[in-house]
């Protein structure tokens, strides 16, 4: 099964209301929740996608039990509403967004483990004990 942070190409099922269905193989179809298509607004799933597109999208949460996944495109979004005006500018640069994803997401990691780590030993991010009273300031 895929991991959370993988991009998928996957085949747009069905449509609801809700959002979309879309078939991402294994016989595994998932929605793609209308809130996870575009960070603007979306009044109808029609407007962006037609059942049996072609789409990438990108593995936001993942319950192998279960089989339930959790899918994305805004994620893939340069700009906020960028799959209200051109969809495939979205999944032709969806490798690259989720690459920086992925880069973002390991900072970040990286970043709270060290904050982590210097709160407990009691030292600020530079290795010095810090001022009494404030905090370090990557913490």
């Amino acid at each position: 099964m895929d991991v959370v942070g993988d991009l998928l190409e996957g085949r747009v099922a069905s449509l609801k209301p809700c959002g979309a269905f879309i078939d991402i193989g294994n016989g595994v179809v998932s929605l793609l929740h209308i809130s996870e298509i575009s960070r603007k607004r979306i009044s109808s799933v029609e407007e962006i996608l037609r059942v049996g597109e072609r789409i990438k999208v990108l593995v936001l949460k993942l319950d192998q039990q279960r089989r339930h996944v959790n899918l994305s495109t805004k994620e893939l979004e340069q700009n906020p509403g960028d799959m209200l005006r051109n969809p495939q500018l979205v999944f032709d640069k969806a490798e690259e967004m989720a690459e920086a994803i992925l880069k973002r997401d390991a900072k970040m990691k990286a970043d709270a483990e060290a904050c982590l780590v210097a709160t407990l030993t009691g030292l600020g991010p530079s290795g010095n004990l810090p001022t009494q009273g404030l905090l370090a300031p990557a913490c």
